[in-house]
């Protein structure tokens, strides 16, 4: 017998149905925040690329991916600690003390942020009158990024924590809807300044609508059996300083990340290099999409095959090796196929636009494999091992952008590949010693 009665409204109306089954999927509204706040950032970077060049995607590129790299290390680990304490402690009191140390945390961090990025990467946001931008309006928007990501980071954990998915989800993808319709007319008529204006506006209009949602649910509270209000520091100094390793890897791999994508870049080549480089890294992120998407289901995976044995979780890893290899590049090859038509969409034909974006397939393929040896260390427990590993690479990366840069952009997707190149040697070598092909004998 089928589980849906034949006369209730879900019998009669199928397709009704199923649409609001759709519309109620965490998982649907997930997919789509993501899709469309990628979807946003190409939108409006091939918007600014068109209609003011390759200089003022340069300085725009420049003052988002410098306030992120600031911003990024923080974001993960506290999201991970106030979606763990959230859900520990349950609706209620409990809630209420983890959200409140949460969000206080989050405030100081964000402050810290801001002032790192507007005394150590400020320097080097310059403003340029042909453009009809100040370098204040860069600093200000760059700290609108910093703590608008901080701030749905921190209360996308809350939400998620005490299962409420939908709210965080749906905001977002609504945000980056309304930037992705008004990107072209707002730049088509303000330029640059408008560019940055919108961006100020998408980065905080989702951080106060879940501000203000979690201020509610902290006010009205909730049902189910409350964990007591008490402890909620403690806690949060632990599991803040359990997540250092993480942290670390994450912070060297941006202040990098951003020294060779736009202090070398722009020291070198422009801000028009600057650019050039943002583009190709956009769609770099993109041929990582389904790789990183599956990151979640890849730990579980690991975490199930280790339970049954080193024999089990050598063959896991193997197999999401291979899918994440698979599925990257067959992305990165369609991407690279096309590369000439995008670099002449985009207005940048002869900037080295269509090189870049074949080099960055490489690039996505070691790190899609990367991708798995890194949940691997995790279960392994061997975080701090994989942060020295990535030191290693990091180094390595920086060193071959740092000699190579003055002759051409080419040089940065070079050094990425180097430094994935290294990190995948130094992990697949601890890999084998710590997982032998055979079992001991007893």
């Amino acid at each position: 017998m089928s589980p849906i009665a034949s006369g209730s409204p879900a019998a009669r109306f199928p397709l009704a149905a199923r649409l609001l089954a759709w519309w109620q999927s965490p998982r649907l509204w997930m997919l789509a925040a993501s899709l469309i706040t990628r979807g946003a950032g190409f939108v409006s970077s091939f918007v600014i690329a068109r209609l003011s060049g390759a200089a003022a995607l340069g300085v725009y590129a420049a003052t988002v991916n410098t306030a992120s790299s600031v911003v990024s290390p923080f974001t993960q680990v506290m999201t991970n600690n106030a979606t763990l304490m959230a859900s520990e402690r349950g609706p209620g009191a409990g809630w209420r003390a983890a959200s409140l140390a949460n969000l206080i945390f989050s405030t100081a961090a964000a402050g810290l942020s801001v002032i790192v990025f507007a005394s150590v990467y400020g320097g080097t946001l310059k403003g340029h009158d042909d453009l009809h931008l100040d370098t204040v309006w860069l600093l200000l928007a760059g700290a609108c990024v910093i703590l608008g990501q901080m701030v749905v980071a921190i209360t996308t954990g809350l939400l998620n924590g005490i299962g409420s998915f939908l709210p965080a989800a749906r905001i977002t993808a609504g945000v980056a809807g309304l930037m992705l319709l008004a990107a072209y007319p707002v730049v088509a008529t303000w330029r640059l300044p408008g560019a940055v204006g919108l961006l100020v506006f998408t980065s905080l209009t989702p951080a106060v609508l879940l501000l203000g949602l979690v201020a509610w649910r902290m006010r009205e509270g909730g049902a189910g059996s409350a964990a007591p209000a008490g402890g909620a520091w403690p806690e949060l100094f632990r599991r803040t300083v359990a997540g250092l390793p993480s942290v670390g890897a994450t912070l060297v791999g941006a202040t990098v990340a951003w020294t060779c994508t736009i202090y070398l870049v722009q020291r070198q080549h422009g801000p028009a290099g600057v650019g050039v480089v943002a583009v190709g890294l956009q769609w770099l992120t993109l041929m990582l999409m389904p790789a990183t998407s599956w990151g979640g289901v890849a730990l579980k995976g690991l975490l199930d095959a280790r339970a049954q044995g080193p024999q089990q979780l050598r063959g896991a890893r193997w197999r999401l090796i291979r899918r994440n290899i698979g599925i990257t590049l067959a992305v990165g090859l369609a991407i690279a196929a096309a590369s000439p038509l995008l670099s002449s969409a985009y207005g940048l034909g002869g900037s080295g636009l269509a090189t870049l974006l074949c080099l960055n397939v490489g690039c996505a393929v070691v790190a899609g494999a990367n991708n798995i040896h890194e949940r691997l260390m995790l279960c392994l427990d061997r975080q701090w091992l994989w942060f020295a590993f990535s030191l290693v690479a990091f180094g390595v990366q920086l060193a071959f952008t740092w000699v190579f840069i003055g002759r051409g952009l080419a040089a940065v997707p070079l050094g990425t590949l180097s430094a994935g190149c290294t990190l995948w040697a130094l992990s697949a070598a601890y890999v084998r010693a710590a997982l032998p092909a055979t079992e001991p004998n007893p």
